[in-house]
């Protein structure tokens, strides 16, 4: 998990600021239901298409050219990993 959030940190794309907010708030939740951090991990992110804003601008001779403006939809599933147990020997 902070492999992600570090990577996060570092992404030089536009959506690295909202996937980290996402995934911090998800993480928060998951600690909020009694799940420790350390045994999270990012099972699915995906980007579905959003709806589609039409609007438009004005163009030369009266006319107009239509802009769309795209939006999306982020989901993210976390898992939790299984918690190893140490077994110790009793030595009598």
């Amino acid at each position: 998990m902070e492999q992600a959030i570090t990577q996060l940190d570092f992404l030089a794309k536009r959506s690295g600021l909202p996937i980290r907010k996402l995934l911090l708030s998800a993480v928060a939740n998951a600690k909020q239901a009694g799940i420790e951090k350390e045994n999270l991990f990012i099972k699915e992110l995906r980007v579905d298409k959003g709806i589609v804003m039409k609007r438009m601008m004005p163009a030369a001779m009266g006319s107009a050219h239509r802009i769309n403006k795209r939006t999306s939809h982020i989901t993210l599933v976390l898992g939790e990993q299984a918690v190893k147990s140490r077994k110790l020997k009793v030595i009598k």
